[in-house]
């Protein structure tokens, strides 16, 4: 989450409280998990209970990582993978085309969503 956060935004957290969604996971939902998300400026949320279509983006693309990028990737050692997934998070973003979203990538889209508003 930290990671993330800093990857993200370097070392100010965000200004705005952004929307963390997460599934119930005892992880997730542990006082600890959410007290941390929230010094991070991070509004944690979960999915509803009973309900898998509603964290069903989430395991889409974790399905589209593992068959078409992690599958294909040499994993020599942990340094390596993670490099390597890195690489593959940063291609989806931006070149990896989405039926939902007309054929384009997620950055594509954002980018034409912002032009237009």
């Amino acid at each position: 989450m930290l990671g993330a956060i800093e990857k993200r935004f370097g070392d100010k957290v965000p200004e705005q409280s952004i929307q963390w969604l997460t599934d119930n996971g005892s992880a997730y939902r542990a006082h600890e998990t959410r007290q941390f998300a929230r010094e991070l400026n991070l509004e944690p949320c979960t999915t509803a209970i009973s309900s898998p279509q509603s964290n069903g983006i989430a395991e889409r693309f974790v399905k589209t990582m593992k068959e078409d990028y992690i599958a294909f990737m040499p994993k020599p050692n942990v340094r390596t993978a993670l490099h390597n997934l890195a690489v593959a998070i940063e291609h989806y973003n931006e070149n990896h085309p989405h039926s939902a979203l007309g054929y384009r990538s997620p950055r594509e889209y954002r980018r034409q969503r912002v032009t237009l508003t």
